[in-house]
């Protein structure tokens, strides 16, 4: 699941969990979730409730503390319950912004070859006009969003997979191993074994 969010005039923010289902501890949560594909809107969600909940989780998984695993699976049901029992209506569709197909674009094609040319081509703009969009609308330029994307994926496949970190790199859309080093440890702040170790010891 992912949130995102913003205050007024300033850049969105996106929180991206990962989770599998087992990790849902009542099955009519877990199968009414499994049905299909939700949108929640900001309104029914009411962002003061769900985003504390949401930065426990993110703090927790930064920074274990005690009873870890207890935490992560309370704290994880409980914002999943608190979701499914507010009413919501289906998202109503909105013309999306270039800048917001770019974002849907990079986190399709992820793991391919993206260059801000290509991106500025499909989107009927220069490329000047598009990065300029972009990093107002974000908070970052087209590189970094996508350099973070791809982080994100390959810290989800440590979670799921038992990939070394040069399969990994591959996987996520890096061709050179030393530079997926160098982005995953400026977007995390440890380099990928260190990182790889941590998921196996603290494994929820």
């Amino acid at each position: 699941m992912h949130y995102s969010y913003g205050e007024k005039d300033m850049p969105f923010k996106r929180i991206v969990l990962y989770f599998t289902p087992d990790l849902i501890t009542d099955e009519d949560v877990r199968q009414k979730l499994l049905e299909k594909v939700t949108i929640f809107t900001t309104q029914s969600l009411k962002a003061s409730s769900i985003l504390p909940l949401l930065q426990d989780l993110t703090r927790e998984l930064d920074s274990p503390g005690k009873y870890h695993d207890a935490f992560i699976s309370n704290q994880l049901n409980r914002l999943l319950l608190s979701i499914l029992r507010l009413e919501f209506n289906a998202a109503k569709s909105i013309p999306k912004t270039r800048s917001a197909q770019a974002v849907d674009y990079i986190h399709t094609h992820y793991m391919d070859d993206i260059s801000v040319n290509q991106l500025a081509e499909m989107l009927y703009i220069s490329p000047y006009h598009l990065c300029h969009e972009f990093k107002n609308a974000t908070g970052k330029t087209i590189i970094q969003y996508l350099n973070t994307t791809r982080i994100l994926h390959a810290q989800r496949l440590m979670l799921e997979t038992d990939y070394n970190i040069t399969r990994i790199s591959r996987e996520v859309g890096f061709s050179n191993l030393t530079h997926f080093n160098r982005i995953f440890k400026k977007v995390t702040g440890v380099n990928p074994s260190e990182k790889k170790k941590q998921y196996k010891t603290n494994k929820w």
